[in-house]
């Protein structure tokens, strides 16, 4: 069975192709600017560290073994698309972003309270930055994205033995959920304009309406 092709334009991004992009621009942008209000405030310089030393990757499935640093890792995990028209769809797109890192002992405390304590700071700023009122569409416009963030969950809180094994460090991951609805759009073909043509059906006027009759000659 053959087939030929039917659609005449370029299929364009889609919509929650450039969501991902956006929301792991927004954080990095925002720690950024967190790391710069601190300094400015003369804040304790622990803060800062912690930020300084996190890094940010996007769909990224290799083991975290990086020795005192901590990463944030975004990958898109489910779509539920819904209400399909010719021209809309609504996406229901799912992120997993998980939080790994590590710290050894100190005078202070052991290794695994400072990691756990870092983790959750790095998820207290992702859940403020995320639900701020000003990234709930993630800058993009109404007709893009709509609404955009509907739910962060935090769960999943687990040490990874192998790292800490080979790092020597108590290194821990957790994981935030992210769901993010969108709208995805698709052009509707262009109908041809009716010309007059001549035809062999003609119509007859009756009491329960129009009827089509065919005329063979």
């Amino acid at each position: 069975m053959s087939y030929e092709s039917k659609i005449p334009e370029i299929i364009p991004t889609q919509s929650f192709e450039r969501v991902g992009d956006r929301l792991m621009q927004i954080l990095m942008v925002e720690f950024e600017n967190q790391k710069e209000l601190r300094r400015a405030n003369g804040l304790p310089n622990s803060e800062y560290d912690l930020l300084s030393r996190t890094s940010f990757f996007k769909e990224h499935f290799r083991t975290f073994n990086t020795v005192t640093s901590y990463a944030l890792m975004l990958s898109m995990v489910d779509m539920d698309f819904d209400n399909l028209h010719p021209a809309s769809a609504t996406n229901s797109v799912t992120y997993y972003l998980d939080f790994m890192g590590g710290a050894a002992s100190n005078s202070d405390k052991v290794g695994d309270q400072r990691t756990a304590e870092n983790l959750q700071r790095l998820g207290g700023l992702v859940r403020y930055i995320i639900s701020h009122p000003i990234n709930l569409r993630l800058g993009f416009e109404p007709d893009v994205v709509t609404p955009i963030v509907e739910n962060v969950t935090f769960k999943s809180f687990r040490r990874m033995e192998e790292v800490t094994v080979r790092t020597n460090l108590d290194s821990m991951m957790y994981r935030a959920i992210i769901s993010i609805k969108v709208n995805e759009t698709t052009d509707l073909i262009s109908g041809n304009p009716l010309l007059e043509s001549f035809t062999d059906i003609t119509l007859k006027d009756t009491e329960l309406g129009y009827q089509y009759l065919y005329n063979k000659n």
